[in-house]
């Protein structure tokens, strides 16, 4: 993420020692040399079914959001806010608001918008500093 960050990367490459998800198990290291190739292969796989299902979550969450932005004026900030909620994990009100040069108060609108069409939701459970995310986020 710090290459991305400096923009040596153009993409996140795909990480494949990412851990198990519930239910799953993964195949675990051994002191066997000849059992490594396989071992890498496996968890490479595992990590490419994941990239998929997030990659299905998605494109869900997008033609969610795009089906919102239908039917809205020409001068409307939400497919701006769309599009900024599909590019970053996590986004703010405030960060919104200081990105699209909207109020707070418009930036929450818009985000009570998208999350009253199932597409981002709260994760923090905080009142005062609340984040949202593309919903389900996992």
């Amino acid at each position: 993420m710090l290459l991305k960050r400096r923009r040596r990367l153009a993409q996140v490459p795909l990480v494949f020692w990412a851990g198990a998800g519930p239910g799953e198990r993964l195949p675990q290291p051994t002191r066997d040399p000849a059992a490594w190739p396989g071992l890498f292969l496996s968890r490479v796989a595992a990590a490419a079914r994941k990239g998929l299902e997030v990659l299905e979550r998605l494109e869900a969450a997008q033609a969610k959001l795009n089906a919102l932005t239908e039917g809205t004026r020409r001068s409307s900030s939400l497919p701006d806010a769309v599009e900024l909620v599909l590019r970053r994990p996590i986004v703010t009100a405030s960060q919104l608001a200081k990105d699209l040069g909207l109020t707070h108060q418009g930036a929450l609108l818009l985000i009570g918008r998208m999350a009253k069409a199932g597409a981002v939701r709260e994760v923090t459970g905080r009142g005062s500093f609340r984040a949202y995310a593309i919903y389900p986020p996992s």
